[in-house]
This record gives structure tokens, C-alpha cells and sequence, in this order.
């Protein structure tokens, strides 16, 4: 196969191939009238040998598999992969070429068989719809390392089956190589004709393709495969290059006969519409080849490449489609759920898109930018324009509107990259219709449209301690952050090394975090560590380095030349800036496979001195030889587990021992802060294993931020859970948190419970509101709202009124502690039991009227809330204060009841609101509640 020289095309997120995540299996009989592609499988008198060379003489007799394409768009991958195959009675042969550049170079992928990241790997895929109902994927990446399973009609990975496959890999300059060869009584092949596709994970360039063209994100689609039919003999088929579609452009097919039999080959060329048909006959041995050649002609909609060979005129032999998307572009709003949007007086409402188009030449890498210009064009009521538009004619939807053009100079292929702003100038409760389309080129894409409805916004005073902050919010000035002040926010993420800026926010009034994904203030950071330090790489029990998500992995014990200058360089900031708060964001990113780590020299090292420091009494073993079989060695593989969480969380207090000199303060609390997105609990040794979270670690970060993306039903229980979790295993701990919600759940396909964000709980437009009196009121420091685009003008109506009510009671939530013996007597039933990827969360057997509360000596909040059934109740509190007290809602300032230590019960009605934030305090010091008592 010659390398394919195409067009370079947008990136595809990876988040495509979560595989758990897909949808079930649906069977589809293979067809060979299908209008997907077709190939033959020939069979070999002769076994190729499966030594990762590529070089028996057998693989010229098979048919190449290539032309893979990026799922939507359809056009060719940058990088190509090649796959041919062969069988005999006993076996399926596969040889696969996957040209990627520096590949002798690449990071090494799991050594692990049935990693079940193995896909995170540059790597490829291969699947077969051999037998009913059930679909086999056999995952081999750059290393010969597989991962097998099959799935069946209901959904469930099994990763017990074994193909049994052997496998030999090979890397050059250029391009990889693997040969493969599997039993085909593994495969339990039923018919000779089969469902069958093979994708590829460039993970490296971040391009991911199939060579069955894939019209949307989702590799687990059977109905949407090619087919495979196994053929006593035929001819080999090799292309030499990929069809393109530009002018001149040329490609040519080859074919190698067998030598027991003529073969006549009925050629049929697809090429704009138009057949171009070819007969040609092949002698035994020999090798003949035919060249296309495009016209100059304008490419056109509807156009596609069909190649289509027959042998003998009617038994098929190989079918190659390409066929990319029409020249296309789109954008659709991105945060506008249900198709709403919602405009104010006070501030322009703010549409983020998602943007696709198949223009060719655009980059491959974030955002797919593409120099293009075209229009965002908008018909809009009077009253209504967008930011920066200019009026290009009248409506023709009617009287009273105007047509706004809004020129953009870049077309992407991503979400959130592109945004408009809608001004508003019409009175609280208008509504109407927008209609928008994308225009470039005498060409335009179908109108869409939006509902608008203008409500009122007011703005709120941001807390004084309590964190209020917006994820990937980075703003560039002080002028930027100060828009977002009337939002509540009061602290500012800070993601370079602008020591001037973060003065000049720090002055103004502002928090200022500074952090990336990595290491503070660097989007890459220890990220990067070990490809520039081999010493920084983390190695297993066999000395092999151990990979993560995007390369190798970092050893915990690396304290070498580029920790050392990052420590420096953020010293430096430190004394510059008076900076003194720091986000981490490491998630999966640093220790994915920490079970297999921390076999380097350095760690054994330290752990060796770490087993005589706190062991004087055992007798050392070096981990290398007990970790073989850690079950005969309970004692120290446990001592071991610990070993490695200590030296994860010494990374992070070396990092605040040595800054602990340099800082100033740029957030509520003094000293050198940090904080985690994310929070596993480590209550347990497997927790602690496959993630080196430790207590240790828990107590070096003085925040972990939750996710807070499901229904707030969950996000309460969850966050309930975690507090119960922690009081029983680390009753000493410290450990604050502050919650992560989301203006939009992420469950939206309501019906699949297996959904990772699913929640039981019914979708409420109040949701973010409840989530922040939620966090309030079981003693969070803070929120940091997830993430800017997805917010709306209705989102931030719910934000200041949940801020609005935090700033009233904000001394109870961070200075209090949880109240002791408040209760709810009446239990409404229960919640089924929820199952989620990786992990079960279960609502069995729980209330769903939840109560919790927070106090400060004699004054105290109680959030009431109820989110499964929305119907109106009155619920009954127990609640004994210290003294007589007044209750009230904290939002309507409205009496609700007074209670004593003689008399704690009162009723709460959940009737129009889901939850009320009540405060109590002694009568004498309570402010003079509205008149009105709620019964």
C-alpha cells in the first residue's frame, strides 16, 4: 500500500470509542447486495508465519482492506491502515500496516492482555458478527498486545472470552506492522458470509477512522459494517493509493492471480454518477493493473466512488465505497435544551455551537480550524439582533423582523468554539421565534429554529469566602472577569503566568486559582515529563514502562530535572503574583494503570527505606518478587499499596513544602491551597491500588472538587454517601469539598439506565439552584459551575438565586458542622437501584424526602427537598435547637414555624419548590420575618 497523501481532516473526540457506553447489539445479516463495502476472504494452501515481518508470498494472494475514513464526515484518514486476510481449515491470518509517522518512535502501549484501556493504545479493532446476537471485537495495539471480548443482544461485555489469537509486531520509520492469526473455532463462524469491520485509534495524531464508512460516533454498529465472505480462491486485490476526490488525481488497482485457474475480472468504476467499466483476465500467476484517472470537473452533491470487481461476471469480489459528505456545513446551538433560549435586558444571551463541515484541508488537530468565510445569518423579531450583526434585508417570516448576518472567518469542526450574542431589548415575558442557518458560497445549510422567551435577571453580590468560580473560564483581562461579577463570581482561574493579571484581579477584588489539567498554570505539565525524562516513566513488575492515557506514565518517586523546574517555576509565579491557590485536574490523566506501577529504580529505592522507617520489625522483601503472587504475601503487598499512595501524595506536599515560603494569598484561606477534580473515596485497598489515592493523599489537598452533572437527587445522596464514608474510615479528617454542578444533565438519553450519568429523578429548569443549596447545606466550600458554554440566561437565573441565598446564611455553611439527630419521619418509598459504567450506586431503601442542615452554635439552615415524584407534600422535621428559635425560608424570608428543645417538630410544605432552605436562630436575633406563616 503507497501512503495515502490526503487531505489532512478535523480531529474526532476519543471520547467516541468509551465503548461500555454503546448502545446494545443489534444483529444485521451480512448481504452482499449491501451498499457497504464487501470483500473476500481467499483461502492459503500455505500459513504465513506470524513474525510481525509482513513478507510471505501468500499475502499478495489476499485482498487489502484500506481507504479508512473519519466517522461522519467520511472523508480518508490522514494516517491509512491496511489490513488483509487469509484462512485455512484451522485459522483466520491477518496482516495489518497502519502508516503513522516516527512510528519507531511511539510511546509503548500495554503489555497487559485484556487491559481494558488497551483501546486508548494506538491500536486497532476488529469485529465480527459471526454467530446470532452476539458481536466479537478482538482489540491488538502497536505492541501485539490484545484485548478480546464479545457482546451480546443485551448490551453486556464479556471480557472472559479468549480469542486465543497470536500475534508478532513490528515498527519502522513510517509505519507499524502486525500479524495475527486467531482458531476459527474461537470465532464460532456460522455461514461464510459475515458482518465484519475493522477501525483504527491513531491515538497519537488523535485520528480515529474505519474502514467501513461510519456515518456517526459509534463504532459498536453491526448494521453499518461491511461484510467478509470466505472464497476458495480468487484473486489478491491491492490499491495503490486511495481514491481522491480532486482533479487529476489517480489511482490504480492491482490484481495477483492464483496460479491454479484463469480468473476473468469485471471491473466497475463509480466516479461522479458516471460508469466506467473494465474487463480484464488474468492467467495464472501473473499480475495485472488498471489505472483510473479523475476528470477536471466541480465536485458536485450527490457524488460518490463506487469500485465494484466481480469474478466472471457475477460472483463478487470486492466492493471499495467512498463516499464523503456532500460539501456541508452546519451549526446548531449547542445550549439551548429543547430548543429554547432565553434573552434578558441585563445582560446579551450567549448561543455556543456545535459546528461540523466537510471543507477539505481542515487541520486535524483541536478545534479543526479551517481558514473559511462564511455567515451565521439570523431572522429575529424587532427588538432582538445579534452582537456585531449587520441587517442584510427583511424577513421573510413577516412584518416586524429583520434579517442579521454575523460573518465568521473560520469554519470548525468542534463544539463550543464558535459563539453568538443575542441582544435583547423587548420587556420580561415576550416570546417568539429565531430562525438561523449557516451561508457560504451560494450554498446554505437548512434553516433551524429557536423559541425565545425574556425573563427576569438580577444580578447578585458574589459571597465573601464561600468559592463561587466557572470552569473553563480564563479571562484575559480585568475588564473580562468584572462582566461576570453580577454572576456572583469570585474567583478567577488563571491558566498561564501573567503575574500582572493576577495583581490586577487580586485587586480588583477577585480569588484567583491558577491551573491546567496538569501541573499549575501548564495545560501539559507532568504530562510531558516523562517523554523528555526516560527516568520520570513509570515501569511495571517486569521493567516495562507502563503507559497512561496519552503516553507513558508517570512514576510517583520522579523528583528529577523537569519537577524540579516546574517547582521553581511556579516559586517564581508565586513570589510574582501572591498567588496561592492551585487546581489540579488529573482525573485519568496521571495514574490510570497504577496497579502495574512503580517498579522504577527510584521507587524501589525509597521504599526499601520506607519499609525500614515504619517496620524496623518485618523482614524486607523486594517487591519484584513478593508482587508476583501478592496473595502468598498479604502483609507487604498491603504495606506496598500504601507505599504507593504515600509517594503519590508526597508529590503534591513536596510541592506545598516548597512553595509554603513563597506565597501570598489569593483565595479564602492562607498557606499553599490545592485542590483535585474529582474524589474517589480510598476506604478500601482496591481503590487505593488502581488509583494511589490514599489517606495521605486526601489530607495533602485541601479541596476535591465532585461532579455534580447527574439529577441533584443523585448529586445529594452521592455527596451524603461520600461524607458517611469518610466520618467512619478518617474520623480526624479535614478533607473539604466543593461541588462541580452542571446547568444541564448529562443523562439525556432518559431511557438508558445505564447512561453513567443517569439519574431516576425527574428533569427540573430549578436544578442548578437546588444543587447549590444542596452543596450549602451538607457543608460544601464552594461551586464551580461546569462548564461556561453550557450556561444559558436561564441557567444564571438559577445560579444568583441559589448564590443569593448562600450569601444570607454563608458563616452557618463554612464556619458550622452538621446537626446532630435532625430527622424526617415520613418516608415516601424508595428509589430503584441505579448501575452506572464501573460502578453501582444504590438508591434502594432510601427516603425521598431528604433533610440535612448545618449549624454555628445556635443559629442553623436545614435544606428540605424532595426531587422523585414532584407531587405537593408536607413533610415533618425534627430538629432540636438549642434554644427557642424562629424558623424561616431563606429566599421568601417567610416564618414558617418556632421551635424549642421541648417542642422540635415542625411541617415544611414542598409544594411549587422542590427544596427550601429554612434557617432557625433564637428569638431576639432573627430579622422580622414576612408576616405570613406558611401551615
Amino acid at each position: 500500500m503507497k501512503k495515502n497523501n490526503c487531505t489532512s481532516l478535523a480531529f474526532i473526540t476519543g471520547l467516541l470509542l468509551l465503548t461500555l457506553l454503546f448502545p446494545n447489539v443489534q444483529i444485521v445479516k451480512a448481504e452482499i447486495g449491501d451498499t457497504f463495502p464487501f470483500a473476500v476472504v481467499n483461502k492459503t494452501g500455505m500459513a504465513p508465519t506470524i513474525d510481525g515481518k509482513g513478507d510471505d508470498i501468500c499475502w499478495k494472494k489476499s485482498v487489502e482492506l484500506t481507504g479508512f475514513s473519519i466517522p461522519r464526515k467520511l472523508n480518508y484518514a490522514l494516517e491509512q491502515t491496511s489490513l488483509r486476510l487469509l484462512w485455512d481449515k484451522e485459522n483466520l491470518y491477518g496482516l495489518i500496516i497502519c502508516d503513522q509517522l516516527d512510528a519507531d518512535m511511539l510511546p509503548p502501549g500495554t503489555r497487559t492482555r485484556d487491559d481494558h484501556q488497551i483501546w486508548r493504545n494506538n491500536s486497532v479493532e476488529i469485529f465480527l458478527v459471526t454467530s446470532p446476537q452476539t458481536i466479537r471485537q478482538i482489540i491488538i495495539n502497536s505492541e501485539g498486545t490484545v484485548g478480546d471480548q464479545t457482546r451480546g443482544a443485551s448490551g453486556d461485555n464479556d471480557w472472559q472470552w479468549n480469542s486465543d489469537a497470536t500475534t508478532a509486531a513490528f515498527k519502522e520509520n513510517n509505519r507499524w506492522i502486525v500479524e495475527f492469526s486467531i482458531p476459527l473455532s474461537k470465532l464460532d463462524i456460522k455461514t461464510d458470509c459475515f458482518r465484519f469491520n475493522v477501525v483504527r485509534n491513531n491515538t497519537t495524531s488523535e485520528e480515529y477512522s474505519s474502514w467501513s464508512p461510519i456515518p456517526i460516533l459509534n463504532w459498536w454498529q453491526p448494521d453499518l459494517f461491511g461484510a467478509l465472505k470466505f472464497e476458495q480462491n480468487g484473486p489478491g486485490i491491492e490499491l495503490e493509493g486511495v481514491p481522491e476526490l480532486k482533479p487529476h488525481a489517480e489511482f490504480a488497482l492491482k490484481f495477483i492471480a492464483e496460479t491454479t485457474s484463469n480468473v476473468n475480472c469485471d471491473i466497475v468504476f463509480v466516479y461522479q454518477n458516471r460508469k466506467i467499466r473494465r474487463k480484464a483476465a488474468l492467467p495464472p500467476d501473473s499480475t495485472v493493473r488498471e489505472t483510473f484517472k479523475y476528470a477536471v470537473t466541480t465536485r458536485k452533491p450527490g457524488h460518490r466512488n463506487v469500485i465494484e470487481l466481480r469474478i466472471d461476471s457475477d460472483r463478487p469480489l470486492y466492493r471499495f465505497r467512498y463516499s464523503p459528505a456532500n460539501e456541508y456545513l452546519a451549526v446548531y446551538s449547542n445550549n439551548t435544551p429543547d430548543g429554547i433560549i432565553y434573552l434578558s435586558r441585563m445582560v446579551p444571551a450567549k448561543i455556543s455551537w456545535n459546528s461540523v463541515h466537510t471543507f477539505p484541508g481542515g487541520h486535524p488537530g483541536l478545534g479543526g480550524k479551517l481558514k473559511k468565510t462564511y455567515d451565521i445569518v439570523f431572522d429575529c423579531p424587532d427588538g432582538v439582533s445579534p452582537k456585531g450583526g449587520r441587517k442584510i434585508g427583511p424577513s421573510p417570516h413577516g412584518p416586524a423582523r429583520q434579517l442579521w448576518a454575523c460573518r465568521q472567518n473560520y469554519a470548525y469542526y468542534h463544539p463550543n468554539w464558535l459563539a453568538t450574542e443575542l441582544i435583547n431589548t423587548l420587556p420580561e415575558k415576550c416570546g417568539g421565534e429565531i430562525y438561523y442557518y449557516a451561508q457560504w458560497d451560494n450554498q446554505r445549510q437548512p434553516e433551524e429554529k429557536l423559541t425565545f422567551q425574556v425573563i427576569e435577571l438580577k444580578p447578585v453580590k458574589p459571597p465573601k469566602r464561600f468559592v463561587t468560580q466557572i470552569y473553563n473560564f480564563w479571562p484575559r483581562s480585568v475588564k473580562q472577569a468584572e462582566e461576570y461579577r453580577r454572576f456572583g463570581i469570585n474567583t478567577i482561574h488563571h491558566r498561564s503566568y501573567n503575574a500582572t493579571l493576577v495583581k490586577d484581579l487580586l485587586e480588583a477584588g477577585f480569588y484567583v486559582v491558577s491551573g491546567g489539567y496538569f501541573f499549575p498554570g501548564d495545560p501539559k505539565g507532568y504530562l510531558e515529563w516523562p517523554n523528555l525524562d526516560r527516568s520520570a516513566r513509570a515501569k511495571d513488575l517486569y521493567g516495562y514502562y507502563v503507559t497512561g492515557k496519552k503516553g507513558f506514565q508517570l512514576s510517583p518517586a520522579y523528583r528529577g530535572k523537569y519537577y524540579q523546574q516546574a517547582i521553581e517555576k511556579e516559586i517564581a509565579f508565586a513570589k510574582a503574583s501572591g498567588i496561592n491557590y492551585y487546581a489540579f485536574d488529573m482525573e485519568g490523566y496521571i495514574m490510570p494503570n497504577a496497579r502495574q506501577a512503580g517498579f522504577n529504580e527510584d521507587s524501589l529505592q525509597r521504599f526499601k527505606d520506607y519499609f525500614a522507617k515504619n517496620f524496623p520489625e518485618k523482614n524486607y522483601l523486594d517487591p519484584r518478587d513478593f508482587e508476583k503472587e501478592p496473595e502468598q504475601y498479604p502483609e507487604h503487598h498491603k504495606i506496598w499499596i500504601d507505599f504507593k499512595s504515600h509517594l503519590f501524595a508526597d508529590m503534591f506536599l513536596e510541592f506545598k513544602r516548597r512553595l509554603a515560603d513563597a506565597v501570598g494569598q489569593s483565595c479564602p484561606y492562607k498557606g499553599v491551597i490545592i485542590s483535585e477534580w474529582s474524589f474517589l473515596v480510598p476506604d478500601n485497598d482496591t481503590v487505593i491500588e488502581e488509583s494511589m489515592r490514599g489517606p495521605e493523599f486526601m489530607e495533602a489537598f485541601d479541596f476535591f472538587e465532585l461532579s455534580a452533572y447527574s439529577g441533584v437527587d443523585r448529586m445529594t445522596r452521592e455527596i451524603l454517601d461520600r461524607q458517611r464514608r469518610i466520618e467512619k474510615s478518617f474520623p480526624k479528617s479535614k478533607t473539604r469539598f466543593l461541588a462541580c454542578p452542571s446547568p444541564v444533565r448529562l443523562d439525556l438519553n432518559r431511557q438508558n439506565k445505564k447512561n453513567y450519568y443517569y439519574s431516576p429523578a425527574p428533569v427540573l429548569p430549578e436544578e442548578l439552584k437546588y444543587k447549590i443549596m444542596e452543596a450549602a447545606a451538607t457543608g460544601m466550600k464552594g461551586v464551580s459551575g461546569w462548564y461556561l458554554p453550557a450556561f444559558t440566561l436561564q441557567s444564571w437565573k438559577y445560579w444568583n438565586e441559589g448564590i443569593a441565598i448562600v450569601n444570607e446564611i454563608e458563616d452557618i455553611v463554612l464556619d458550622g458542622e452538621s446537626i446532630r439527630g435532625l430527622s424526617c419521619e415520613q418516608s415516601l418509598g424508595t428509589l430503584d437501584r441505579v448501575e452506572f459504567y464501573n460502578r453501582k450506586v444504590t438508591l434502594r431503601n432510601q427516603p425521598k424526602i431528604l433533610v440535612k442542615g448545618m449549624h454555628r452554635g445556635d443559629r442553623g439552615i436545614i435544606a428540605v427537598s424532595e426531587y422523585n415524584d414532584l407531587c405537593p407534600v408536607t413533610v415533618t422535621v425534627t430538629c432540636q435547637p438549642q434554644k427557642r428559635s424562629i424558623v424561616t425560608d431563606v429566599e421568601t424570608n417567610v416564618k414558617i414555624a418556632e421551635i424549642s428543645p421541648s417542642s422540635p417538630n415542625f411541617k415544611v410544605k414542598l409544594d411549587q419548590a422542590r427544596c427550601r432552605m429554612l434557617l432557625y436562630e433564637p428569638h431576639g436575633t432573627a430579622k422580622t420575618p414576612t408576616a405570613q406563616t406558611a401551615k
